[in-house]
C-alpha cells in the first residue's frame, strides 16, 4: 500500500516480532522514538490479527494505546481472524481491534466467498471517501441518501464485488458462520494433534486453525536441503489432489503450513490430509 500511495517501501518500518510471531512492543517504542529523534513524521500504525503465514495475533491493546497517545491512525490487519469476531468463543482473540481506525478482513479467507472479497472498516467514513473523492461532469453527483461506491475504492470500472460477501451472510446468516468458526477451530486442535501423533512437530504458535510443521529429519540436513525437501512433500501432496497445502517459512524456518478454513471441512478431510503428508513423506527421500 505505502508503494501504491507513492510513499514507497523505504517508508515502511517492520517491527520485530517476539518468539511466537507477535509485534515487539519495546521494539516498537524504540522505532518510533528513532524517527521522531530524526525529524520523521510517523502517521500510521498497523496491526496484525492472524499473519497469513503462522496465524500470529499482536497483542492489539497495546499498540492501540500508543497509537492513541502517538496521534496515529491504528489500522488493524485481520485478513486472516476478523471473522473469529462472529463468535463468542474466539471474539477474545481479537481483544482490542475495537480501538482501531480502521480494520480489513478478507472475506474469501475465512468467510466461504469467492476469491477476491476484501472488506475495509473504518470508523472515519469522511476520509474515506476524501481519499478517493474525483468530480467530473459525467459521473453522477454525489447523494445524500445513499453512499458512494466510487468514493470506497480505488477501482471506477469495477464489479460487484460486494454482493458476493453479502450473500451467504443474508442467507446462512450470523450464527452459521459462528458455527463453522468455531468447528474449523477445533478441527484444527485434531489437525495438530494428528500431526503430532504421525511424527511432525508444530513449529507455529496461534489459536487460529493454521498449523505449520517441519520434518525434523530434514532440518538435519541444513537449510536449504530442509527447504527443497518440505518443497517436494508439498507437492507430491498438491498434485494427489486429496488436500491442499504450501510451503511457509517462519523465522526462516521452512515448513508446511495447513489451514481449515472451509464450511466442507469434516473430520474425515483432516485424516485424508493427514495420511496424504504420511504418503508424500515416505516417497521423498531426504
Amino acid at each position: 500500500m505505502a508503494q501504491m500511495t507513492g510513499l514507497g517501501r523505504r517508508a515502511v518500518r517492520l517491527v520485530p516480532v517476539d518468539a511466537a510471531g507477535r509485534m515487539d512492543i519495546a521494539r516498537l517504542r524504540g522505532l518510533y522514538d528513532g524517527d521522531v529523534a530524526a525529524g520523521r513524521i510517523p502517521f500510521l500504525l498497523v496491526g496484525t490479527a492472524g499473519t497469513t503465514g503462522g496465524g500470529a495475533v499482536d497483542p492489539l491493546p497495546e499498540p492501540a494505546r500508543l497509537a492513541a497517545a502517538w496521534g496515529l491512525h491504528f489500522h488493524v490487519d485481520a485478513a486472516w481472524a476478523g471473522a473469529a469476531a462472529l463468535s463468542d468463543r474466539p471474539r477474545p482473540l481479537l481483544a482490542g481491534v475495537e480501538r482501531a481506525d480502521s480494520v480489513t478482513v478478507d472475506a474469501h479467507k475465512w468467510l466461504s466467498a469467492p476469491m477476491g472479497a476484501g472488506i475495509f472498516l473504518t470508523a472515519h467514513p469522511g476520509a474515506l471517501a476524501d481519499s478517493f473523492r474525483v468530480s467530473t461532469g459525467y459521473m453522477p453527483p454525489d447523494s445524500d441518501t445513499a453512499p458512494d461506491p466510487y468514493l470506497t475504492g480505488v477501482q471506477w470500472s469495477r464489479r460487484f464485488a460486494g454482493l458476493k460477501v453479502f450473500l451467504a451472510p443474508a442467507a446462512a446468516g450470523r450464527e452459521a458462520f459462528a458455527r463453522q468458526v468455531e468447528r474449523d477451530t477445533e478441527l484444527g486442535i485434531l489437525l495438530a494433534r494428528r500431526l503430532a501423533e504421525d511424527g511432525w512437530p508444530r513449529i507455529n504458535d496461534s489459536p487460529l486453525p493454521v498449523i505449520c510443521v517441519a520434518d525434523p529429519g530434514a532440518e538435519a540436513h541444513g537449510p536449504d536441503r530442509s527447504d527443497a525437501w518440505h518443497a517436494a512433500v508439498v507437492a507430491h501432496v498438491v498434485r494427489g489432489g486429496r488436500a491442499w497445502i504450501s510451503r511457509v517459512r517462519l523465522d526462516g524456518r521452512p515448513a508446511i503450513r495447513l489451514c481449515v478454513t472451509s464450511h466442507r471441512t469434516r473430520a474425515h478431510d483432516i485424516e485424508t490430509a493427514v495420511a496424504a503428508l504420511r504418503t508424500a513423506r515416505v516417497a521423498t527421500p531426504y
